[in-house]
């Protein structure tokens, strides 16, 4: 308990018992503030320091209460941003396999589409030959 002096520097009115709670008033200081003042209003002094430092209280609560929520936020965020991340990287993998799929599938049908021309091909030239040939041949047999 460490005694912290008061504005005027002569009496004690305050005292921390830790360093992040806030200051309460000690019995004796209460005993002294009453002395000097009529009673209602030291009362009503009183009152109000213990209401400023409920207050007080309070809001440190809240400003604990909503750093760590701001952490917790902030690690949600985090991971959320990691694994979109993680996401759009496998997607982008996959779309990148699929694109060298087709890419392979084209090209295997157009070896095939030009495989089956040249049969075309030469399908008709052996069909030609062999008009050719039977027109020759009534030819010959006329």
């Amino acid at each position: 308990m460490t005694p912290t002096p008061s504005p005027r520097g002569s009496e004690e009115l305050t005292v921390r018992t830790n360093p992040n709670t806030p200051p309460r008033t000690p019995r004796s200081a209460l005993d002294a503030i009453e002395g000097g003042a009529p009673p209602s209003s030291a009362r009503a002094v009183l009152e109000a320091l213990r209401a400023l430092q409920r207050k007080i209280v309070r809001l440190e609560t809240e400003r604990s209460s909503a750093l760590r929520e701001a952490t917790e936020l902030r690690h949600r965020f985090e991971g959320q941003s990691a694994a979109s991340e993680r996401a759009s990287e496998l997607q982008s993998r996959q779309l990148e396999d699929l694109e060298r799929s087709f890419q392979l599938r084209e090209s295997r049908l157009v070896r095939d589409r030009d495989d089956l021309t040249r049969r075309l091909d030469d399908a008709e030239r052996d069909k030609l030959d062999a008009l050719r040939e039977c027109a020759g041949l009534r030819d010959r047999a006329d």
